[in-house]
């Protein structure tokens, strides 16, 4: 398959030129710009990733219509596991089935997100998707299970992203108290108090 090969070599030097007056405090500054050369490769996607791709873009189309777009989400999730966009998917489907608004869908959005920090711990989305299973614990009341999900990815991927991250939202959990535990009920609480 052919590739795309941009070599971007930047170097200037802008040393004696004085900096533009209208920058705030820069009055009569020099500025010294320098860059490395940089080499980008850009691949065409090839085998599955064509068609993950695809689906990618078609799931996009149905942005409003949910149950549309996790039918793209799901295929990707399940019929191409080596694909370099199942990350992603995994993602975008943990999102659509939580912000579905049906607490049914609850446990299949964190099967989702689970499955993506324990299948990639080092991926760049992990973050984001152990920060969406503490909220949902949070607000499913289910302190022992998210705490117990916690506990099971930091022993079964120290040093990782997902692992660390774990660890530090483990050490959180452990010391919000029992009666705060559903932060709903905490709104609740401060609007009967504010009226």
């Amino acid at each position: 398959m052919p590739s795309f090969t941009a070599i971007l070599a930047i170097w200037s030097d802008f040393s004696g030129l004085e900096a533009p007056s209208s920058i705030p405090g820069r009055d009569n500054e020099l500025i010294d710009i320098f860059s490395n050369f940089v080499a980008i490769n850009v691949n065409k996607p090839q085998g599955e990733n064509i068609e993950t791709l695809k689906l990618l873009s078609a799931a996009r189309k149905y942005n409003e219509q949910k149950q549309l777009s996790l039918i793209y989400f799901d295929k990707i999730i399940n019929e191409y596991p080596n694909s370099v966009h199942r990350e992603r998917a995994l993602l975008i489907a943990g999102y659509v089935y939580r912000y579905s608004h049906d607490d049914s869908l609850s446990n299949i959005s964190i099967e989702r997100y689970g499955k993506l920090v324990n299948e990639y711990p080092n991926s760049n989305y992990c973050k984001q998707a152990l920060a969406e299973i503490f909220i949902q614990y949070r607000s499913m009341d289910n302190r022992n299970d998210g705490i117990n999900f916690l506990e099971k990815l930091v022993s079964a991927h120290p040093n990782t992203k997902a692992g660390n991250k774990a660890q530090e939202m483990l050490n959180k959990a452990m010391n919000i108290p029992e009666d705060k535990w559903d932060f709903r009920k905490q709104v609740r609480k401060r609007r009967e108090n504010s009226n």
